[in-house]
């Protein structure tokens, strides 16, 4: 199994993504992803914040909606390796 397929089936397994992980699975950093966080939704589990992965896709096709079909091809790679 390939580094991304074996990310992809770490990732299908998981409830969650710490930002780090959310940021690095859509290609930006962790800085860049946190600007955002207040749009994206997530909780505090105790000094923790964690991404739903379902609230994260669905947040995802959400911004998609409003962006070029470049940018939404780049957001459907990256749920398809979600799923």
């Amino acid at each position: 199994m390939t580094r991304e397929g074996r990310r992809s089936a770490e990732l299908a397994d998981r409830l969650a993504l710490s930002v780090a992980d959310a940021a690095r699975t859509i290609g930006v950093s962790e800085r860049h992803l946190r600007q955002y966080l207040p749009e994206i939704p997530h909780l505090h589990v105790g000094r923790r914040v964690v991404i739903p992965i379902d609230s994260f896709r669905e947040w995802l096709r959400a911004r998609a909606q409003g962006e070029s079909r470049r940018v939404e091809r780049a957001v459907q790679d990256v749920l398809e390796a979600l799923e």
